[in-house]
C-alpha cells in the first residue's frame, strides 16, 4: 500500500514538472517589470535627479539607446545586453544591483529577465492603459446542455486544458 503511494506521488511531482515545464512567453507586466522597478528603476528610473550614468530603464526606447559599454537591453541578445552583463559580473565595482544598494537579483529572475530578453525584450503599457480585446469564444466539444452561456465555455475550456473535465 505504501508503494503505491509513494509512485502516486512521484506520478504527480512528474506531471507537475510536465506541466511547468510548457514553453511559457514572459509577460512583462507581470515577470518584468516587478524586477526592474524593485531592483533597478531607483538608481535606473523616471526620476532624472536619481538617475545613475544617465541610463533609464523604464522605457523601451532608452533601454535599447546606444551607449559606450553598449545598449543595456539589445533584443533576442540576453548575453550581448550590458543589463545582464552587470548582474552576472564577478567584477564587484561593475555588479548591478551594486552590493551596497542592499538590492539582490536572484539567479532565477536573472535567467527569467534573459529569456525575456532573448524573447525581444518588449516592454508593454501597463494593462489599464491597453484597449481591452474580447477573446473568441471557444468552441465546446462538450454536449451543448452543459454550456448555458458564454463564461461556461471559458471554464470548459481550462477544465479540459488541465485534464478536469
Amino acid at each position: 500500500m505504501r508503494n503505491i503511494f509513494v509512485c502516486d506521488i512521484v506520478i504527480l511531482l512528474l506531471l507537475t514538472v510536465g506541466l511547468s515545464a510548457k514553453e511559457k512567453k514572459i509577460d512583462f507586466d507581470k515577470d518584468i517589470q516587478p524586477i526592474l522597478s524593485d531592483k533597478c528603476f531607483h538608481c535606473h528610473g523616471p526620476d532624472a535627479k536619481k538617475r545613475e550614468a544617465k541610463l533609464r530603464l523604464d522605457t523601451f526606447e532608452a533601454a535599447i539607446a546606444k551607449r559606450k559599454k553598449g545598449a543595456a537591453i539589445i533584443p533576442g541578445n540576453a548575453m550581448g545586453s550590458a543589463i545582464i552583463k552587470r548582474m552576472i559580473t564577478d567584477d564587484q565595482d561593475d555588479i548591478m544591483p551594486p552590493p551596497d544598494s542592499n538590492r539582490h537579483v536572484s539567479k532565477a529572475q536573472i535567467e527569467l529577465i534573459k529569456q525575456w530578453i532573448k524573447e525581444g525584450g518588449k516592454y508593454e503599457k501597463h494593462w489599464s492603459y491597453q484597449k481591452p480585446i474580447r477573446p473568441p469564444v471557444p468552441k465546446s466539444q462538450e454536449p451543448n446542455n452543459s454550456i448555458k452561456n458564454e463564461i461556461d465555455a471559458f471554464l470548459q475550456e481550462k477544465l479540459t486544458k488541465e485534464g478536469l473535465n
